[in-house]
């Protein structure tokens, strides 16, 4: 996190995060809402984002971001239609090296990292599955930290 505080437009970098994902046909759907900028690391977070949309898109083929403020956090919510994560696993992944898929593409390292960058901002991230299936992905982000 060697990077300095500055104010994000999160509804800019999801755009511009989904738009290189939507070049032949939407697969990340995001509607900007109405939100302060967040005083955070730009490229820490874009590389959140850009990890966890790319994800869902790799293994759920679509993905919907949603965006919304509360008093105590700006929630970055990302759900896919994919096979989700077994639940004896959801914490599993964000160690090192750990992969469900056996493919080739990837270390292990995406979701740990992500969980590293969340937590040094005073953040989280939440891992689950919903009963209509899919994963759902909620990234925590403080509203405000000093610049």
């Amino acid at each position: 996190l060697h990077e300095n505080n500055a104010s994000i437009d999160l509804n800019e970098m999801i755009i511009t995060i989904a738009e290189g994902y939507n070049l032949s046909q939407s697969v990340v759907h995001f509607s900007p809402i109405e939100i302060a900028p967040v005083i955070a690391k730009p490229l820490a977070i874009k590389r959140v984002l850009t990890n966890l949309i790319g994800n869902g898109v790799k293994y759920g083929q679509q993905v919907w971001v949603k965006l919304e403020e509360t008093p105590e956090w700006v929630v970055v919510t990302i759900q896919d239609k994919g096979p989700g994560i077994p639940a004896d696993k959801l914490e599993a992944v964000f160690e090192p090296y750990f992969r469900l898929a056996d493919d080739d593409q990837g270390h292990g390292l995406g979701l740990g990292i992500c969980r590293s960058i969340l937590h040094g901002h005073g953040g989280d991230i939440i891992l689950r599955n919903p009963a209509h299936g899919g994963l759902e992905v909620q990234v925590f982000i403080p509203p405000m930290l000093e610049v």
